[in-house]
């Protein structure tokens, strides 16, 4: 996992990609962690916490989307006043 030591500016020329060790996961967690935030996760841990439930509603709204966007009726928004 990519450490960052307090006080040092996080550069991206700095993170040496590897697939399974020093992945995006893993710098953006090393970027929050630089910040103060999920100071105790793992890159493991930080996927199934924070990344997963994102991924699983962004999941959701994609086949919304799809599924409206095939829709030959379409979708009708009202407005609160319309509504009643």
């Amino acid at each position: 996992m990519f450490k960052v030591t307090p006080g040092y500016r996080l550069s991206i020329t700095d993170f040496r990609y590897d697939p399974i060790r020093r992945n995006c996961f893993s710098f953006a967690l090393a970027l929050l962690q630089a910040l103060g935030y999920y100071t105790s996760l793992t890159a493991e841990d930080f996927i199934e916490t924070v990344i997963l439930p994102h991924t699983k509603t962004a999941a959701k709204y994609i086949s919304l989307h799809r599924q409206i966007h095939q829709s030959k009726e379409g979708v009708v928004i009202a407005t609160n006043s319309e509504i009643g």
